[in-house]
């Protein structure tokens, strides 16, 4: 074989591994959208009790993002692979995604030692509290303090009349409300300065709290319409809890008087106590998880079982005629 077939061989073995890293860094680098696709299906099965099929799933979601996708305190993916792990006794793989939820996902040490795992976690010493120290010292590292101290504030007068609210006769509410609403006006100004100064959402990844969220719903409807758009963009960066797009459309058309949700975050109990979701602008299930998907949410059925609300047998007819 002639120098110039062999080095013209090399060059195109050199191509094809290039192409290949390529494609393979293109694949880590794919945003959250295609992370929850895996991501929802591995918390639906954990929470359903079938580890097997969510460590399947969320192997799926890590393998797209590794540092996955967590952006609010109540859903840490990386501790529910390490306890599907750990449920099925497989705990030296559980370790790294132990120390990826204290990393990327803020895991507490209390919460660990309260959950129901936590004997198993100290007696296998999967993970140290030295080590744990560690791992929170670098993740407040990254966390934007002065950004946290804004949104800190901007969450504390959120409340500030409506916790005093609790406490007043009737007569004094509309008044208190009256200077809530001022407050949220200014409120809704500082968010919008923020994100658009800073070029995203600060939500838990940047701040380590998800205190904006609740922030968000306490937002004018135009405010929402003009904001929904860049919600999704900050969804798929991971900057957004999907939850809180679904939840600010839903209010929103439950507060308008239609009493018609979108996506399904709103529920309501009937005379024997039992918990169902409110009633939908679409009757059909197979479009309302598309709605569901399209926000990056969990599916309406993972939601039930989520949040112990029961679905109606016939689900079209139900809530078709319901009002």
């Amino acid at each position: 074989m002639s120098l110039k077939i062999l080095t013209s061989i090399l060059v195109v073995i050199m191509i094809y591994f290039s192409f290949c890293k390529r494609i393979n860094s293109q694949e880590v680098n794919k945003g959250c959208f295609e992370f929850y696709r895996y991501a929802n299906e591995g918390y639906c099965s954990f929470l359903s009790g079938d580890y097997k099929q969510s460590i399947i799933q969320y192997e799926k979601a890590f393998d797209i993002k590794p540092e996955g996708c967590n952006v609010t305190d109540y859903r840490n993916d990386h501790y529910l692979m390490a306890k599907s792990l750990i449920q099925l006794k497989k705990y030296d793989r559980s370790k790294k995604y132990l120390e990826n939820a204290i990393f990327f996902g803020g895991l507490e040490w209390n919460e660990m030692i309260k959950d129901s795992l936590s004997e198993l976690v100290v007696k296998t010493n999967i993970i140290t509290k030295s080590k744990y120290k560690e791992l929170r010292t670098n993740r407040e590292s990254k966390i934007d303090q002065e950004l946290y101290t804004i949104i800190d504030s901007i969450a504390y007068y959120d409340q500030y009349y409506r916790l005093m609210a609790k406490n007043l006769p009737e007569s004094k509410i509309d008044s208190i409300r009256k200077l809530q609403k001022i407050i949220d006006f200014k409120n809704e100004k500082k968010i919008k300065h923020l994100i658009d100064s800073m070029g995203y959402y600060p939500g838990f990844n940047k701040i380590g709290t998800d205190k904006i969220d609740l922030v968000m719903m306490h937002t004018s409807e135009k405010f929402r319409k003009q904001i929904f758009s860049t919600l999704l963009k900050e969804v798929d960066k991971g900057n957004v809890n999907p939850d809180i797009i679904g939840m600010m459309v839903d209010q929103q058309n439950v507060l308008n008087g239609k009493r018609l949700q979108k996506y399904g975050y709103f529920f309501e109990f009937n005379e024997i106590n039992h918990k169902y979701f409110m009633p939908f602008e679409n009757s059909n299930i197979d479009s309302i998880n598309r709605y569901r998907i399209e926000i990056g949410a969990i599916s309406i059925e993972c939601a039930a079982i989520k949040n112990n609300a029961k679905l109606p047998i016939n689900f079209d007819w139900d809530y078709k005629y319901k009002n």
